[in-house]
């Protein structure tokens, strides 16, 4: 029988004195932010950016639901925009083509694991970016060693492809997160 291992963890914690983890990969608080939000069919063109909730550089991201009333058509992406000008940090980190044309309700929500965003296929995706800050996985870390830039990201809905054509759509967004602070 192979000798136990322990997590980094609890190496920590068995250390002497004991090496506190990290509060938002270790006995952290989740959190909780939601908006519904309308997307009209005159703001619907591809690319046009609907900016949904707000998060700090050093939040952790867990899960997002998605809802859609479906009314409408077309797809978005869901990601990262710096708050204070608007630049794109990565328009499809949480969603790629999301068809909002799909009714959902709350058990038929799409639930996103970020992790598995733009890496779902590549070994080792759930390893590399598992517990990491959002300016860690968006590689925006400042200095020598690097750290948090302390900057502002907007959850933001990206049109992609056609434009909405049959009706407004109304989506819904929660964020389930550990705050960095």
């Amino acid at each position: 029988m192979a000798a136990p291992t322990k997590s980094s963890i609890i190496t920590n914690l068995d250390a002497r004195p004991p090496v506190l983890s990290n509060v938002g990969v270790s006995h952290g608080r989740m959190r909780y932010k939601s908006v519904v939000h309308t997307i009209p069919i005159l703001n619907s063109a591809d690319g046009d950016a609907h900016r949904l909730l707000r998060f700090n550089s050093g939040d952790r991201i867990h899960v997002i639901h998605l809802y859609s009333d479906g009314d409408g058509d077309g797809d978005a992406d869901l990601g990262l925009y710096l708050a204070v000008d608007g630049a794109v940090i990565d328009a499809d980190m949480f969603a790629d083509l999301w068809a909002v044309d799909t009714e959902t309700t709350e058990a038929t929500a799409a639930q996103i694991n970020y992790r598995y965003q733009d890496n779902d296929a590549a070994i080792g995706a759930f390893e590399v970016s598992l517990g990491k800050t959002l300016w860690e996985m968006t590689g925006r870390g400042v200095g020598a060693p690097l750290a948090d830039p302390f900057e502002q990201y907007d959850l933001t809905l990206t049109m992609s492809g056609a434009a909405l054509t049959t009706a407004d759509t109304t989506v819904g967004v929660e964020v389930f997160y550990t705050a960095g602070d």
